[in-house]
């Protein structure tokens, strides 16, 4: 045993100085002071010097590293030195860093201030404070050292993090230190964590609620850092720093003009930045400020000029000033104004304050005259002084901007749980200028905590004005910071209210103050300056009239979202009828009683064995309750809702009469708590009792669970327009049913039963491979030969299936067709429904179904059937351009019955044409949508007819769905003239019945299941729509004409209508003709133009005339003039120009020619009315070869009417 034990001590040795020996630099002849780490040279041990002069061990390197990074602060010291300090106590685990146990018990503790052991009762709050790595924390404490520590009675909690954790919590960078008293205490910068030695690997990101805040952790403290953890004495603090250098900062203030009113009683400038000073501390510590004192100057210049003075750092408040006397301003705060961490610079402003009865042409500046000005917590003060601010003047305006604010209304005493409660009004008026608000900070006094009240925010008007503060700081302040500043128009007061959550506090009061004059920074939005709140020079505070008193707690009681509905199993057992939200707001609440109470709809019986649960136990005994009468429960001391929190009561009972008997099928029971009231109930801190109204459950109905099977009437009988299916087919669907469970209660199927109609219509004859699925999920195994004799055919589902109470549940029957299949409807004849056997979930009672019925009717057809019809899209007729491409010249659709999918291989398509015009469309091609599925072919003149010319497409796959349809596009390129295209022929496509083609149908098509091929003479194919079932014919597409160019025409973006004057030669109408582009450039002549004309109450006195003119108006331009006679017999009607007496006008490929028509309208009067129009056949035109030509795409146009 001696020699293990000395090994076990070597080994402790051997890793203390294996990690420790080769990392400082001995610094020979140095003299340690205490909170110094020290070694000798020579000897690995390092040690901690304590404020007592003792050295203090550290047993393990992981114990060195939970406080200390690395090596570097070691200080080696003489021997002599080092035998001078006395043995002290081991150094134990800094709090926070580690979980520690010893290899002999299995135990883990978290470690807390002084060495104290704090168990880790499970894994779950393990888990739950330190994630899924928390083992990763875990450190040996050696045994013989483990007496070094004191183990708690106490245990860690899975909601609060132990003393010493550094954690952020939810997305905040914020770390906070958890101190004894369990706040969060928030670290406020980099220096303050680097300063107490803390390091990033320690922080831990939070699942759970923060706790309440605690005084922030502003710079280092000497109780934090404390290696020996007090055992040592009075800890030193750590790393102080030996020097602090001063100096002006580069970006001080410039000269500048402040300002002061005109009338002493309105105010004057705040705020007012004056001299910027820099800190330096050395790179050996921090050092702490704690008096600073600057000295005024200037001529003329008093203390009178100012009202206040203020440190700031950046935009933190740091104090006001102390005293000022014959000039000199003092800052004074003996715990620090402010801490300059080691090696770093801190920029400090002064600002200041005019005094309201400052006057015009002041000067002043602010100067740290001596190195005795700035007192340290013990560092050296160095610095190039004095220290001279810019020199301020000042001027006076008449019209510098006000702001007032003032109280408006006290608060109405909340209840605990008041959301958006108004917490104070107050008013805030701006004058003479309009006013920015920056910043509104409200204080706070009265005995709510912190954490009373949340989430408060600012209304205007009932509109909320800067963004929401979640909580109240840790000195019951709350600041809104306005992103971008609230303005005030001059002349205007706006009442402002505060409004906040009032999470607790019950009896608790508060006041709301604007305790200083710094807590709002408002600016005069012409001048660009902060000025004085209240034109006061001493603050006056304003707040809420009197204090407000938060309510005591209270509970109300409500039907929870999710308490059951519907029905419930006639005599199932424990059934859920019911659940309650119990809700305490302000305080703890404990149930006393809780009053039970139903009411049956067709019977007395009550309930059997009603019992509740809070939070999954029973809570008080379970009663036999009687029908319409109120039965107290006591709860005891078991249930307690806790302020703020919701807890949800469970009521179960037994679907059976208050005896144990049987309920009544179909009857309905009304279940609540309470019909006087629901609950008697303790308040846990206000003292007291009280009671809630009555709920109400949702009322329910008592339901047998029996199972029933139907016909699926969505799947009607088959007959020969929507056959069963073909023969050779597999897979088909022949029958389909539906399960439903009863009402009361969930079935499970464990089998369904099918059979044979009868002895003489064996479904062997027709079908095999008999199944069945519900969607795509098979029931049971396949059945492969079917029945020779009469029988039946069972399915056993695995799983077995679960039908939800009430729920529908659809089967479908499938199987293979036989090639000899018989042609017919067999009425019935094939398949029925036999049984299906269930339970039911709730009750375990049987729920078979067991009543035979027929399914549907079955048809067998030998093969599908295509149906084939001209498109309702398809294009209608029109002229076609020689050189055009890719032009649509037909559309046909295919459709196929419910049988089977065809599959298309070959198609022809006709083009009615004359034989002379057979070469002018070539490039034949089809598509199905945007896919090309056929082509380019030509038209076969070889095999046409004296009417037909045919392209045959070859070698196409095409299938058209069984029940669906395809829409076939043909197109066509156009030749030009050069290559043999005839000018005005006409060509309409078709799909023909007989096409002349020797031994080529014009479809060739194969059932897909059948096999057979579809053809015209067996009727398997029909030239007929399915909605238009009428004899078979031709299906033709519209006629199209070829010429070597077209023309389109439309009315001139200009052209008259509407309002008008009559006149001689006045322009009625202009309308654009426009030549297309062409493959040959044709030219276009327009060779009549006519227009279609009507009026009301016009009457010619005279003749009057109309013209047509080709660009503009000039005598050269004019192609036609057409007279009406002035008589009573003759007026305005339709013209009749003709290629003979019209001048012809000739529009080049691509181009557009304008033609303008004028009339003699001077007999037009008021409220006469002209219309003008140009229809369908109204211009002749030529294309360069064919004359005579008038049919225009576009035409007719839509009428232009005038008015006079």
């Amino acid at each position: 045993m001696e020699r293990l034990r000395k090994a076990f001590i070597i080994s402790i040795m051997f890793v203390t100085v294996l990690s420790m020996s080769v990392v400082v630099a001995p610094q020979a002849g140095a003299t340690a002071s205490a909170g110094d780490l020290i070694k000798m040279d020579g000897l690995s041990s390092v040690y901690y010097l304590g404020a007592d002069s003792k050295r203090y061990v550290f047993p393990n390197e992981q114990t060195y590293f939970s406080w200390y990074s690395d090596f570097s602060g070691v200080v080696t010291i003489p021997q002599s030195e080092l035998e001078s300090y006395p043995l002290g106590a081991n150094v134990t685990v800094r709090p926070g860093t580690k979980l520690v146990k010893i290899t002999t018990d299995p135990k883990v503790y978290a470690v807390e201030s002084n060495g104290t052991l704090v168990h880790v009762p499970d894994e779950t709050t393990a888990i739950a404070l330190y994630g899924a790595n928390w083992a990763q924390r875990v450190i040996d404490v050696p045994d013989g050292f483990f007496t070094n520590y004191t183990v708690s009675s106490a245990t860690v909690s899975a909601t609060a993090y132990p003393e010493g954790s550094l954690v952020k919590y939810g997305d905040s960078a914020t770390v906070y230190y958890i101190a004894a008293d369990g706040t969060a205490r928030a670290i406020s910068d980099e220096a303050a964590f680097l300063g107490n030695r803390f390091k990033w690997s320690d922080v831990i990101t939070a699942t759970i609620a923060m706790p309440a805040v605690g005084t922030a952790l502003a710079a280092a403290e000497a109780v934090l850092t404390d290696t020996a953890s007090g055992a040592g004495g009075t800890p030193v603090d750590p790393l102080v720093g030996t020097g602090l250098t001063v100096a002006l900062a580069s970006d001080t203030p410039a000269s500048a003009t402040t300002l002061t009113e005109t009338t002493n009683a309105d105010g004057a400038q705040a705020l007012i930045p004056v001299t910027k000073v820099n800190f330096t501390a050395a790179s050996d510590g921090s050092v702490k400020v704690t008096n600073l004192k600057f000295k005024r100057g200037g001529i003329p210049s008093a203390d009178a000029d100012f009202a206040e003075f203020y440190l700031y750092d950046g935009t933190t408040l740091l104090a006001k000033y102390s005293s000022i006397s014959t000039g000199v301003l003092s800052f004074n705060n003996t715990a620090g104004l402010f801490t300059v961490a080691a090696g770093t610079t801190k920029g400090i402003t002064l600002k200041v304050n005019l005094g309201i009865a400052c006057t015009a042409s002041r000067t002043y500046k602010f100067d740290v005259l001596a190195s005795s000005d700035v007192t340290t917590d013990g560092a050296a003060v160095s610095g190039s002084f004095p220290i001279t601010g810019n020199t301020m003047s000042t001027a006076e305006v008449a019209d510098l901007g006000k702001f007032t604010v003032a109280t408006s209304a006290n608060s109405s005493a909340p209840d605990p749980g008041t959301v958006g409660h108004t917490l104070w009004k107050f008013t805030a008026a701006a004058a003479d200028q309009n006013i920015n608000v920056e910043m509104l900070k409200f204080t706070v006094i009265g005995t709510v905590d912190a954490t009373d009240l949340a989430n408060f925010k600012l209304e205007v008007a009932g509109v909320q004005i800067g963004s929401t503060v979640a909580a109240m700081a840790s000195d019951k302040t709350i600041t809104f910071n306005f992103d971008t500043p609230y303005a005030i128009t001059k002349g205007n007061t706006k009442t402002v209210s505060l409004k906040g959550d009032v999470i607790g506090g019950t009896s608790r009061t508060y006041q709301i103050y604007l305790n200083n004059k710094e807590d709002m920074m408002v600016k005069d939005a012409e001048y660009g300056v902060y000025v004085t709140p209240n034109q006061e020079d001493a603050w006056t505070d304003i707040n809420a009239a009197t204090a407000t008193t938060i309510n005591a707690g209270s509970l109300t009681v409500s039907k929870n979202v999710n308490s059951p509905s519907g029905n419930m199993a006639l005599g199932a057992t424990n059934v859920e009828i019911g659940q309650f939200d119990f809700k305490s707001t302000g305080e703890d609440i404990k149930i006393d009683n809780v009053y039970i109470y139903v009411d049956m709809s067709s019977s007395d019986d009550g309930l059997y064995q009603v019992k509740l649960y809070v939070d999954g136990s029973q809570v008080g005994t379970a009663a036999n309750l009687g029908e319409a009468a109120a039965t107290a429960v006591s709860t005891g001391n078991s249930f307690i809702v806790p302020a703020g929190t919701t807890k949800t009561l469970v009521v179960k009972a037994d679907m059976k009469d208050d005896d144990g008997g049987a309920l009544t099928a179909n009857e309905t029971l009304a279940f609540q708590l309470g019909n006087v009231k629901s609950t008697d109930y303790t308040k846990q801190t206000s003292g007291g009792t009280s009671t809630t109204g009555t709920a109400s459950a949702n009322t329910l109905t008592i339901k047998t669970g029996t199972l029933t099977a139907a016909e699926n009437l969505s799947f009607g009988d088959r007959s020969s327009t929507a056959p069963t299916g073909v023969v050779n087919a597999t897979g088909v669907k022949i029958a389909s049913f539906t399960l439903t469970a009863g009402a009361g209660e969930a079935v499970t199927v464990t089998q369904i039963t099918l059979e044979d109609y009868s002895a003489t219509t064996l479904m062997s004859a027709n079908f095999q491979n008999l199944k069945i699925k519900n969607g795509s999920t098979q029931l049971g195994n396949t059945i492969g030969n079917l029945n020779t004799t009469a029988g039946d055919y069972d399915f056993s589902p695995s799983p077995a299936v679960n039908i939800a109470a009430g729920q529908q549940y659809v089967v479908d029957v499938y199987a293979d067709i036989k090639s000899g299949a018989t042609k017919t409807a067999m009425n019935h004849y094939g398949i029925q429904f036999d049984t299906v056997t269930a339970t039911g979930d709730t009750t375990s009672t049987d729920a078979s179904y067991t009543s035979v019925f027929e399914l549907q009717t079955i048809y067998v057809a030998s093969v599908g059937n295509l149906y084939i019809s001209d498109d309702a899209d398809t294009p209608i007729a029109q002229q076609l351009v020689m050189g055009a491409t890719d032009q649509e010249v037909a559309r046909f659709k295919l459709e196929a019955n419910a049988s089977e999918d065809l599959n298309i291989t070959q198609l022809v398509i006709s083009d009615n044409t004359s034989s002379a015009a057979t070469g002018t469309l070539m490039n034949i091609k089809i598509y199905d949508g945007t896919t090309l599925i056929g082509g380019p072919v030509q038209l076969d003149t070889s095999s046409a007819t004296t009417t037909y010319a045919h392209a045959v497409f070859s070698g196409i796959n095409l299938t058209i769905p069984a029940n669906g349809s395809k829409v076939i596009t043909v197109k066509a390129d156009v030749a030009t003239a050069a290559s043999g295209a005839t000018s005005a022929s006409t060509h309409t496509f078709a799909m023909l019945i007989d096409n002349g083609i020797t031994s080529t149908e014009t479809v060739t098509v194969k059932g897909s299941q059948s096999g057979t091929v579809l053809t015209a003479a067996l009727d398997t194919i029909d030239f007929y729509s399915t909605t238009d079932a009428v004899a078979d014919a031709d299906q033709s597409g519209s006629a199209m004409t070829v010429y070597r160019t077209k023309i389109s025409v439309t009315w001139a973006s200009d052209t008259p209508q509407g309002s008008s004057v009559g006149g001689d030669d006045y322009t009625v109408a202009k309308i654009n003709i426009t030549n297309s582009l062409n493959a040959g450039n044709y030219t276009a002549t327009i060779a009549a133009l006519n227009f279609a004309i009507s009026h009301t109450g016009i009457s010619l006195t005279a003749n009057r005339e109309l013209k047509i003119y080709k660009d503009s108006i000039t005598t050269g331009n004019l192609l036609e003039t057409t007279s009406w006679l002035g008589s009573a017999t003759e007026n305005f009607g339709n013209t009749a120009i003709t290629d003979a007496g019209m001048i012809d006008a000739q529009i080049s490929a691509g181009a557009t020619k304008l033609f303008i028509i004028t009339m003699d309208t001077q007999d037009a009067g008021s409220t006469d009315s002209l219309s003008i129009n140009v229809a369908s056949d109204d211009v002749t035109w030529e294309d360069s070869t064919t004359s005579d030509i008038t049919s225009v795409n576009t035409l007719p146009l839509q009428p232009k009417s005038l008015t006079y």
